[in-house]
């Protein structure tokens, strides 16, 4: 697997095994993120990504109100988590738009950092 063939799906996909529960209960994490990801060739990637008592659940669509919307371009929101573009200056400059910036920020640091050694 190369860099240039990383998908929103496969990042999504590995986020319940760089899960940091006990980072999630020490902040007693109550989220409910909604991710639009516009693809113009490969349609856009809707995610839901909740944390509630230490626990984590990922599902494709949007589900229950969101306590932050994140919505980027797909590549974008691949480059941010290959560590390509800095996620603070992808917000700044507008190709990141947060809804809820304090908790997105959180929200990032109860997860490892994604590298392809997670994708099989």
């Amino acid at each position: 697997m190369e860099e240039k063939d990383v998908t929103p799906t496969q990042i999504f996909d590995t986020l319940a095994i760089r899960f940091r529960e006990a980072k999630a209960l020490e902040h007693k994490i109550d989220s409910n993120l909604h991710f639009t990801l516009t693809d113009q060739t490969k349609g856009n990637y809707l995610y839901t990504v909740k944390v509630q008592n230490g626990k984590l659940e990922v599902k494709t669509g949007h589900h229950n109100k969101p306590t932050c919307t994140v919505r980027t371009k797909a590549q974008t929101y691949v480059d941010v988590n290959l560590g390509k573009t800095k996620p603070q200056m992808a917000i700044m400059l507008g190709k990141i738009k947060v809804s809820n910036l304090p908790e997105m920020f959180l929200f990032a640091q109860l997860f490892e950092k994604f590298t392809l050694d997670y994708v099989k």
